[in-house]
């Protein structure tokens, strides 16, 4: 038999770094757990999840390890398994033998027979990598009955490997709940009666968020003509335009000249859209790679369309109270702060303070702040 390489060595390097692709491309994984046999020397490897939160199992990476078996963690029969009850009483971060089939055949004869004897598994050694009220996750390498049981260096291979793949799980885990807070954030917006469109310096729509699909539907005030926008009478596109270009010159120092609003009328509405033109120069809310120096964005609202997000949804992102939401949500519909005070029946100063709260949980230390981070947080730009 090969012998196994030693932990030093640029196999075991580049393992190493194969873990860390993992934990950006789970797809990866199975790449990871092929590479972890070849280093000791393995049958086959499971990488198992156990997420007690969301009350799911499951192997999440593998090599040689068969479909039923898989298939068996997810319906939950992986808790009947022998050496997942073994590795329960392990501590987490130390490498050792797990299973060795002469010491099972007796004790545990359904183990024995329908899982090692069935998957010629002989021997099995592991590592937890965690194990605390949130998850479970150990790794397993797996040897033939003909096969010697592993070795010291074997198990020095999984101590080793044990810091980087804690570490690349927890990064999965943390890009996951970003990739899901993104999406709720999204959906989140997309309520917002507030539209946002982006254009870049030739005055082309690169970026327009659903909202502002329907505003543009409803109200003629401003439309979408040869990829631009425009407003429906001369002298308010004129004005519009002048602060686009207005805008896209701006030094990133002249704070004042940063926003520029106006009204764009329609003679079939009542009520103008209210549009605020404002440079993406300094927005650190605006992550996009397309939100950089030589773009502005129009925020658009229609007075006439209340707003329905829900106190909810914004407590679930940014944790605010029912009372700061309703502040955040009347600051999108354009209220100032007397305004809100009056329409809650509160005084001015209650309002203030929930202002101050709201300024902390989003990060910002500006009204406009507010109303673009609830606008335009991570927009799915072109």
């Amino acid at each position: 038999m090969e012998e196994t390489p030693l932990p030093t060595s640029s196999a075991f390097l580049d393992f190493i770094g194969d873990i860390y692709e993992a934990s950006y491309r789970p797809a990866h994984w199975d790449t990871v757990m092929t590479k972890l046999c070849e280093l000791v020397n393995a049958k086959s490897s499971g990488l198992i999840l156990r997420d007690y939160e969301a009350k799911t199992q499951c192997v999440m990476a593998s090599h040689g390890v068969s479909n039923l078996v898989k298939m068996s963690y997810r319906f939950g029969l992986g808790k009947y398994d022998h050496a997942y009850t073994v590795m329960t009483k392990q501590e987490v971060g130390r490498s050792q033998h797990i299973i060795k089939h002469e010491e099972v055949r007796e004790s545990k004869p359904a183990f024995y027979h329908f899982l090692l004897k069935s998957n010629d598994i002989g021997y099995i050694s592991g590592i937890n990598i965690y194990r605390d009220d949130e998850l479970h996750v150990d790794l397993a390498v797996h040897r033939a009955f003909d096969a010697p049981e592993f070795g010291e260096r074997e198990l020095a291979v999984l101590q080793l490997s044990y810091p980087h793949f804690r570490r690349a799980i927890r990064i999965q885990r943390e890009f996951q709940r970003l990739q899901s807070r993104e999406q709720t954030l999204k959906s989140a917006l997309s309520r917002l009666s507030m539209g946002v469109i982006v254009v870049n310096d030739a005055h082309e729509v690169v970026y327009r968020n659903s909202v502002a699909e329907v505003i543009l539907r409803t109200h003629s005030g401003l439309r979408i003509e040869n990829g631009k926008p425009r407003a429906h009478y001369a002298e308010e596109e004129r004005n519009l335009q002048g602060m686009i270009r207005t805008l896209l010159c701006v030094s990133q120092r002249d704070v004042a000249t940063q926003h520029l609003a106006q009204g764009l009328r329609h003679p079939d509405h009542n009520l103008p859209l209210t549009v605020i033109v404002s440079t993406l120069n300094n927005d650190a809310e605006l992550t996009s790679s397309a939100a950089r120096r030589g773009h502005v964005a129009l925020y658009i609202c229609d007075p006439e369309v209340g707003s329905n997000v829900s106190a909810e949804v914004l407590h679930d992102l940014y944790q605010l109270t029912r009372a700061e939401a309703s502040v955040a949500i009347s600051l999108v519909n354009g209220l100032g702060l007397k305004e809100i005070a009056g329409e809650k029946g509160v005084s001015l100063e209650t309002v203030r303070a929930q202002l101050k709260q709201i300024f902390l949980k989003l990060g910002v230390n500006k009204q406009q702040d507010v109303i673009r981070v609830l606008l335009g947080s991570v927009p799915d730009m072109q």
